[in-house]
């Protein structure tokens, strides 16, 4: 039943759209009376014509057309947010990629990035912030502190020093892991063992 209702208002709105057309047309022809016989000449009245043929009023217009233009702007919008988000994703990649790269960062190395991808340096700081911010303050540890036996804490950094030289770095993959399970690395013995 909706299906129908729907149909039919298409239905009348493409009519009435035809009407407000074939109206607009006689009136650009020179051919357009209004109800005394007169020869429209002012295209406001012509549109008020055309407008009543069809059985819509101004306020139907002004409704449609700020409905026009709120579909127009909710487009541009989500246009522009998904250049931002695709720029972020695309800065946060490129920066990941320098990070990994062999050998030391020095701020140069960064600032040729921000020119690179044509964003000021701070903007890429910014980012750089963020990054190391969710990773330390991440993780299942949540940057709390943690409460680990000295030699789980030694043990752990020893295995862990396969990913970072940093101490600080393999102390937060430690805290995580202990924070996970805190007979992980008893347990990873006993793996590496069988």
């Amino acid at each position: 039943m909706k299906k129908e209702i729907k149909v039919k208002r298409r239905v009348v709105k493409s009519q009435s759209g035809d009407k407000v057309s074939h109206v607009m047309g006689e009136f650009k022809n020179g051919r357009l009376k209004d109800s005394s016989g007169n020869l429209v000449t002012d295209r406001a009245q012509a549109i008020a014509i055309g407008l009543s043929e069809a059985g819509l009023t101004s306020k139907d217009l002004h409704k449609a057309e700020i409905k026009n233009k709120l579909k127009m702007y909710r487009g541009q919008l989500n246009n522009v947010l998904k250049k931002e988000l695709l720029n972020d994703q695309s800065i946060k990649a490129e920066i990941i990629k320098l990070f990994k790269s062999p050998g030391p960062i020095k701020d140069s190395d960064v600032h040729a990035l921000a020119e690179r991808l044509q964003i000021p340096s701070d903007q890429i700081e910014d980012h750089i912030y963020n990054i190391l911010r969710s990773f330390l303050a991440g993780g299942k540890s949540q940057g709390k502190e943690t409460n680990i036996e000295p030699a789980t804490l030694q043990e752990g950094m020893k295995v862990e020093s396969e990913h970072s030289e940093d101490p600080d770095v393999q102390r937060k993959i430690v805290e995580d892991h202990i924070a996970e399970d805190p007979k992980y690395y008893e347990k990873l013995k006993q793996v590496e063992a069988k």
